[in-house]
């Protein structure tokens, strides 16, 4: 079993987002890092890319801890940050954002 990954997106500290890529891992296996949306609009074209660069970064991060430090980006990894960031842009509910994620 995979350690489960998170990650939190924070805008203006209403919206709190977590992306559980694992669920049936225990809780304390998680790894998580905060993205903060605070400066942004995710509905803005130009703020959505901006996000999603923060997303992919933090989902990049996450997913290296949870790949025993192995910085190389093995098929394991690489669904990793692909489930994070697909995750991440779904919870946030921008459609900027969404057909931002699809072009990429």
């Amino acid at each position: 079993m995979q350690p489960a990954t998170s990650i939190s997106c924070v805008l203006l500290g209403a919206l709190v987002a977590a992306i559980l890529l694992c669920p049936d891992a225990a809780a304390e296996s998680r790894a998580r890092i905060v993205v903060s949306l605070r400066d942004l609009d995710p509905n803005d074209p130009d703020d959505a890319r901006v996000l999603f660069e923060r997303i992919k970064v933090a989902a990049e991060q996450v997913c290296r801890r949870t790949s025993d430090q192995d910085p190389a980006l093995t098929p394991e990894r690489w669904a990793c940050i692909r489930g994070a960031i697909g995750k991440a842009v779904a919870s946030i509910r921008s459609p900027a954002l969404t057909r931002l994620a699809q072009q990429r």
